[in-house]
């Protein structure tokens, strides 16, 4: 007995002891379950393949062809909101309950008891749904209120926004194709995320004026060859900037010589007259003759359709705009020093010797701000050969502007400064440490040295430009070892002194400065200062989520029965029965598309403005087990006009969003492929590189100046003359011009167009009416009309002649010209 005892506490310890070790090992035990699960589940939810194809890439004028459709759509859906057949019931619901209960008792010791299973129930019919009755004027008048805010909310989006291209960007639509196969117990959410990397420029390691010595040409090569290089990663993005500056520059040059051509025809005539004209004696007593003059003024005349180009192409007011006469003046005087000089020579030149001396002959001329800080222009004659032609053909090219520079390191007192002054330099406000302790003054070489023109430079040329550009001469002179000279030489004239270079020749008079200079390639260096703070952003995402139309119709019978059997001479049976069905037509989400500005996050680095990349991706979120499906997304993305090629990350794996921490501020803190890596148990990632065309056009605006260039102009030079309405009431205008499409409405004499398509190249719109024949004064069947273009930005007007009726054929090119305004 006493043995048992002595057992009992061991067997208690022992048991204390197991419990303890189970108390301490249980949550480990749940959590390793639990992780068990988890990988079982990850297995299961995220086994299948996602592909990806390469997207497919819209323009610009495709996207706003697209969107003149869907708002015309969109508009027709408004309408039917009003008409009387239109329903706004999501769901009819029905339920009825039948309830009956019959009991039943017998005392009869000798009858048979009833079957326990026997309820009393009813036929198990479904009820009806009922039919819809009229929707009370309060309940309608709230669902059409919501239809339509929906509709007007899409319509609002449906427009291109007015941002998309004021800064220097332009609209591309990125089309991807999705096929999903996924496994036979997939029920995480097949996924894609995409970051686009749209600004090479977010990659620069300085800012633009910290590199602004890149753009400088020192007025010694040789001591330039000296220096060591660096930057080398930016030098290349740079190079790869100075690429798209020119392509910039060389289609604003082709746009302005396409113009001046297409204004030419206004002053082209028989090729027997210019003829004439070079034949004509140049002068008269040693002085241009009338007949010169005359021949001159003939065969130059293009000098108009020059200064016509400017003003509709660059957007100049036509008060700053006189290069044609002032061209013209320049081959007078050259014609005046020809005279003078035949007069001693005995000659008698002809016009086409002066033509023929000048051959090659290049004039240059500095342009108005803004683009005066941009480009020079330059005005090249030559003879036309064409049957009909204006004479003298001019070629407009547009140079980079090269802005000469002086950094004098000495004290200049005031005679110093006047022979600086006087050989047409001017001094840039300079706020540097060098200039205002060490008596630095920095020089500009200005074609016209006027006030406004100073301006311009000293803007540009701020106090972090300067402080790089002084630096960087310092760099050079120590690394060369030698001291830099500017020297000035006097001549005789009203501009007595000019610079002459590094040494001064013997024999003449002439002053040395202490300091070095270059030739500053201005235009480059605005355009990258400009194209750093262009902006990058998703625009869109169609379709904003995929839905499935969904009818669900639900049914339910419930019986309940019961009795009593057993008992001598007493029996018992109870029955219940209830019945519900309902329909519910809906709308639930299949996919959703998602888009959102990031930066990137490092974790060395804090994020910075420049550094921006953004985001958008679309997850299919259907309800259950995946099937094998394939989905298109459209993505709309505003990028920098310049580019040439995009470059894509993407993602795509299946989406867990219960991953998503308690700790949001330590998951944000994460960079973007570490927060994919949390939501997704597993994921694919690749790079795609995509060629897209430049849109040079839309850089304009952001370049020069958005107050400028913006606004609608009717190209009146190509309008057509006369356009005729078809039997039907059909009536189809082509409308040339520039800046024509944005939130375009086109009227005629107040009558709207039905539609409008933009041209392919922008470059103009097709405005289609449906009209009843049109009356009007004078003859009944040709009408002088108004017509007129609306657009967010303004309006541009002219006249066309409209013929209908017996006339439709009375469209000639005899027709006069409308202006357009």
């Amino acid at each position: 007995m006493w043995r048992k005892l002595l057992i009992l506490p061991g067997a208690l310890t022992y048991l204390l002891v197991l419990y303890w070790l189970f108390t301490l090992a249980f949550p480990f035990l749940l959590d390793g379950i639990a992780r068990i699960q988890t990988a079982v589940n990850d297995a299961q939810g995220t086994s299948g393949l996602i592909f990806v194809e390469s997207p497919e890439v819209y323009t610009r004028q495709r996207l706003v062809n697209d969107r003149y459709t869907q708002d015309a759509w969109l508009r027709g859906k408004l309408k039917e909101i009003d008409e009387e057949d239109s329903l706004f019931v999501d769901a009819v619901e029905a339920q009825q309950t039948t309830v009956k209960a019959k009991v039943t008792a017998s005392t009869d010791p000798t009858a048979a008891p009833p079957a326990p299973d026997a309820p009393a129930t009813d036929t198990g019919a479904l009820p009806a749904l009922p039919d819809i009755g009229p929707v009370p004027f309060q309940a309608k008048f709230e669902l059409q209120s919501s239809a339509r805010d929906k509709i007007r909310q899409l319509i609002l989006e449906n427009a291109l926004d007015d941002r998309h291209d004021l800064s220097g960007n332009t609209v591309f639509g990125l089309k991807f194709d999705t096929a999903v196969l996924p496994g036979s117990h997939a029920t995480l959410s097949p996924t894609v995320i995409v970051r686009m990397a749209a600004n090479p420029l977010e990659r620069l390691n300085k800012k633009p004026a910290t590199l602004s010595h890149h753009f400088g040409r020192i007025f010694n090569p040789d001591k330039e060859a000296q220096l060591d290089p660096k930057d080398v990663e930016d030098i290349a993005l740079l190079d790869k900037l100075d690429t798209h500056f020119d392509a910039w520059r060389h289609d604003v040059e082709q746009r302005l010589n396409e113009h001046k051509s297409e204004e030419s025809e206004s002053c082209m005539k028989a090729r027997v007259s210019s003829n004439a004209s070079f034949r004509a004696s140049l002068c008269y007593a040693g002085q241009i003759s009338l007949e010169g003059e005359q021949a001159l003024t003939d065969l130059f005349a293009q000098r108009t359709a020059l200064d016509e180009a400017l003003y509709f192409v660059l957007r100049l007011p036509r008060r700053d705009i006189s290069f044609g006469n002032d061209y013209l003046r320049m081959v007078r005087e050259d014609a005046s020093a020809m005279c003078a000089q035949a007069e001693l020579d005995g000659t008698a030149p002809t016009v086409r010797d002066l033509i023929t001396s000048r051959a090659g002959t290049t004039n240059t001329f500095a342009l108005p701000d803004p683009w005066g800080r941009l480009f020079e222009m330059r005005v090249q004659a030559r003879p036309d050969t064409s049957p009909r032609t204006c004479g003298m053909a001019l070629d407009l090219r547009l140079d980079g502007l090269e802005l000469p520079l002086m950094f004098v390191s000495e004290p200049l007192g005031a005679e110093e400064e006047g022979i600086i002054l006087g050989s047409g330099w001017r001094p840039i406000a300079c706020q540097t440490r060098d200039c205002l302790q060490a008596g630095r003054t920095v020089w500009a070489q200005l074609r016209n040295p006027d006030a406004e023109a100073l301006a311009v430079v000293e803007q540009a040329l701020d106090t972090a430009t300067l402080t790089t550009l002084s630096s960087s001469m310092d760099e050079i002179a120590v690394a060369s070892g030698t001291e830099g000279r500017l020297c000035f030489v006097e001549f005789p004239g009203p501009r007595q002194w000019f610079y002459i270079g590094s040494e001064a020749p013997d024999g003449l008079n002439s002053r040395c400065f202490k300091g070095d200079g270059m030739y500053f390639r201005m235009g480059s260096y605005m355009f990258l200062r400009r194209m750093s703070e262009v902006e990058s952003y998703t625009y869109a995402a169609f379709p904003r989520g995929d839905v499935s139309g969904v009818v669900r119709e639900t049914g339910k019978q419930t019986e309940l029965s019961g009795g009593i059997s057993g008992l001598p001479a007493l029996s018992a049976a109870l029955g219940l029965s209830t019945s519900e069905r309902s329909r519910r037509t809906e709308a639930l989400p299949s996919m959703i598309n998602f888009a959102s500005g990031e930066g990137r996050r490092d974790n060395d680095a804090d994020l910075s403005e420049a550094n921006k990349v953004f985001d958008f991706g679309w997850s299919i979120v259907k309800e259950g087990v995946k099937k094998p499906m394939v989905a298109s997304q459209l993505v709309l993305v505003s990028v920098p006009a310049y580019l040439d090629e995009l470059e894509l990350e993407l993602w795509k794996g299946f989406l867990d969003i219960d991953r998503v921490p308690f700790n949001r501020a330590e998951y944000n803190g994460r960079n973007l492929e570490d927060r994919i890596a949390a939501l997704m148990p597993s994921f694919e990632k690749r790079t795609v590189r995509l060629k897209i065309p430049p849109d040079y056009s839309a850089l304009d605006g952001v370049v020069v100046s958005t107050n400028l260039i913006s606004g609608p102009r009717i190209k009146g030079i190509r309008l057509q003359r006369c356009f005729a309405v078809q039997p039907g009431g059909g009536l189809t205008i082509s409308i040339p011009g520039e800046r024509l499409w944005r939130s375009t409405v086109v009227t005629l004499d107040g009558i709207k167009a039905n539609s409008i398509e933009v041209m392919p190249d922008m470059r103009g719109i097709l405005a289609n009416f449906n009209l009843p024949e049109l009356g009007g004064t004078g003859d009944p069947g040709r009408v002088t009309r108004l017509l007129q273009v609306w657009t967010s930005e303004g309006t541009s007007r002219a006249s066309v002649v409209i013929a209908h009726g017996g006339s439709v054929d009375a469209c000639t090119v005899s027709d006069p010209l409308p202006g357009a305004r």
